[in-house]
């Protein structure tokens, strides 16, 4: 009875591992789909202008808002904190509150990427 007791402890072990294996591989693809958007954008250089800093805060709203990602995962895959991205996200949610026109046009183009990602 020890044995078998053993046994399905194995197994049920081993069911855990395989899942969280799967959860793992599934959010590395998203990872890097995610960062290919990213790069096709633009929003992971360095630059301060309006239409850039427009595109990483759309781009940090949403992906929070339909991903799994923690805030240190979206900021590595834009080389930024933690921080910043929670900054964004705000920034973005005040923009969004206004209907700022300028905003919803720049962000169009990632948008329309981001929703065929989901």
């Amino acid at each position: 009875m020890v044995g078998l007791h053993y046994r399905l402890m194995q197994i049920s072990s081993s069911n855990y591992l395989f899942k969280k294996e799967v959860e793992r591989e599934k959010k590395l693809r998203q990872y890097n789909k995610l960062n290919l958007i990213a790069t096709i954008h633009g929003i992971t250089l360095r630059n301060r202008k309006q239409e850039l800093k427009y595109k990483q805060h759309y781009f940090c709203w949403f992906v929070r808002d339909k991903s799994e990602l923690t805030l240190k995962e979206i900021g590595s895959i834009l080389n930024k904190d933690h921080a910043t991205v929670l900054h964004s996200i705000r920034s973005c949610n005040n923009l969004l509150d206004i209907k700022d026109s300028y905003f919803i046009n720049i962000i169009k183009p990632i948008q329309e990427d981001l929703k065929n990602f989901y």
